[in-house]
This record gives structure tokens, C-alpha cells and sequence, in this order.
């Protein structure tokens, strides 16, 4: 099944094995979503632009939040992709209303950038101290806000390196094969980027 090529009988079907579990189909309805959000996640990216600055990664991964909240759901629903659409766009107003909320608090440019930004692994709900110290390459990137790695990356990086499966990631924390597998490959994609781009010294 090309995920890039699905007509409307093959998207419902791809929705019902998803939720009954298959990896493979969460997989390519996930991409399949991914690319018919796109143009929603570029038209709110740059309409939010001027209030919030770059905020597509954050629209894209909002989009992984929908998927599995689909995926969670009680009942199945029709017409899945206009669904999708319809909860999507009710989690990027629930962004802009939480960054107003942030933004309407009286704090100063700098506390209000660590309160955007902040990534303290720490809160996450695993022990890696073992993994943070053995890794000072990845300690840099963590806590770098550049690195724009999500707590959630933080967290499916750290297992994966622990030597958890994606399977046993996904159970552990909660999510979807799908999701965790995306997580896991933005994460490590980002990871890339930053050490290509800060610190270039560091590959061999």
C-alpha cells in the first residue's frame, strides 16, 4: 500500500487495522497524516509566526498527539481523515490558547524564553542517570534548547540507548508503536543536526 497514493476505502481500512494494532498500518497512516497536515501545519506555522516565532516543529508534533488520540479513542469513527483534520485543528487552538496563557503572565523576555524552552530532564519518568553520565556528547544536547528536542524525544532516545525495543518502549510510556517509532527517528535526526551544526568537532 503506497501511503502517498490512498483513496478513501484503503485510508478507512488502514484506520481499523491500526487501531486493532497493527504496526504496520499505524505506520503508514501516521505518514499519511503527517503529509495531509501539512499544509495546515504550514498555514498556522506562519500565521503564528509574529506572536510566538518558529513554531512548526511544535504544530508537527501535535500531530502525533492527534494520531494517538484517535487511536485511543473508545469507537471507531467514519471518514477518519476529516476527523483527524477536525481534531487536529482543535489541538493547535489548545497550543495558541496555552501560549496566550503563558504570554499573558507578567514575566520578562528572558523568564518567558526559559519558560517556552525549558527541557528539564529531570521531570522525565526514568532513571538514566547511568546513560547521561557515559554520554557528554548527548548531556550537551539535552540541554541545549537548540537542540529543539521535545521531552518526549528525550525520554524514547534515553530507553532506546538503555536497550528497550520500540515495543517495549511504546508499553512502557503509553503510546503507539507508530508514534514512538517517529519520536525515536525525530529525535535522532535532530540530535544529528545539532551536532553537524554546534559541534562538528565531535564527528569522527
Amino acid at each position: 500500500m503506497n501511503k502517498l497514493n490512498l483513496d478513501e476505502e484503503d485510508i478507512e481500512n488502514a484506520y481499523l487495522l491500526a487501531r486493532l494494532g497493527s504496526e504496520y498500518y499505524q505506520k503508514i497512516l501516521l505518514d499519511y497524516f503527517l503529509i495531509a497536515a501539512e499544509s495546515l501545519t504550514i498555514s498556522y506555522s506562519h500565521s503564528l509566526k509574529n506572536s510566538f516565532g518558529p513554531v512548526y516543529e511544535e504544530l508537527k508534533e501535535l500531530v502525533y498527539l492527534t494520531f494517538e488520540k484517535m487511536m485511543l479513542r473508545d469507537y471507531p469513527v467514519y471518514n477518519c481523515l476529516s476527523f483527524f483534520k477536525f481534531l487536529y485543528i482543535q489541538q493547535i487552538n489548545t497550543y495558541i490558547r496555552d501560549k496566550h496563557t503563558i504570554l499573558d503572565k507578567e514575566v520578562t523576555n528572558d523568564n518567558l524564553i526559559l519558560l517556552l524552552n525549558e527541557d528539564n530532564i529531570s521531570s522525565l519518568p526514568i532513571d538514566h542517570k547511568e546513560y547521561q553520565n557515559g554520554h557528554e556528547i548527548l548531556d550537551i544536547i539535552y540541554n541545549d534548547k537548540r537542540s529543539r528536542l521535545s521531552k518526549r524525544e528525550k525520554e524514547v532516545i534515553n530507553l532506546f540507548i538503555l536497550g528497550y525495543g520500540i515495543k517495549d518502549i511504546a508499553k512502557k510510556i503509553g503510546i503507539c508503536y507508530a508514534v514512538t517509532f517517529r519520536y525515536l527517528k525525530s529525535g535522532f535526526k535532530k540530535c544529528e543536526e545539532y551536532i553537524k551544526r554546534f559541534l562538528p568537532e565531535a564527528i569522527i
